[in-house]
């Protein structure tokens, strides 16, 4: 039995420690990266997409900065001035209209059978989670950025069915989101 959770995950960094600094940077194409490799989408899929579809390993802007790019920091805790790294705290957004009787508890989302279950523990992360249950909290008391607010205002809304009423649509509130969003 499959189970299927639909969520938007957002997380949040605190601030950060003494001594802890920022790392900025361009990771940049150099050369031309070889070709993409063909997706074969089989008999059920191919026909419904008429466009080649071929693999993004590298997916880059015309003055060659690279997308996509993972950074890894070896030792980052022993870096000069790094006593620690900065927590994150996960935040899971439940946006259906009805509340979500789940377990805050990362581990406990999985379903594996109880022979499954003793392989994969110990490379399962425990930790908890804050779950913000939209269905609970009236439009004016969600909080946050001006972008945030109105981007889990139309979340709310949509799973209520109602997109297009005043409350997501606050003139105040528009006036003061960003002009990307």
């Amino acid at each position: 039995m499959k189970y299927y959770l639909p969520m938007v995950v957002v997380v949040v960094g605190s601030t950060q420690f003494a001594g802890a600094g920022d790392i900025t940077g361009k990771v940049s194409l150099k050369g031309t990266p070889k070709p993409e490799v063909p997706i074969d989408l089989g008999a059920s899929c191919g026909p419904l997409n008429p466009n080649k579809v071929t693999t993004r390993h590298y997916v880059a802007s015309k003055d060659g900065g690279l997308a996509n790019v993972f950074v890894y920091l070896k030792d980052a805790k022993a870096a000069p001035g790094a006593a620690r790294l900065t927590p994150i705290i996960p935040v899971v957004v439940a946006q259906d209209n009805k509340v979500w009787k789940t377990s805050t508890k990362f581990h406990d989302l999985f379903h594996l059978p109880p022979e499954k279950w003793e392989e994969v523990r110990s490379y399962l992360p425990d930790f908890s989670f804050r779950l913000l249950q939209l269905v609970e909290l009236p439009f004016d008391m969600i909080a946050g950025t001006p972008d945030g607010r109105l981007a889990l205002r139309a979340l709310k809304a949509q799973a209520a069915g109602k997109l297009l009423e005043d409350p997501v649509w606050e003139p105040a509130l528009l006036r003061v989101v960003s002009a990307e969003v």
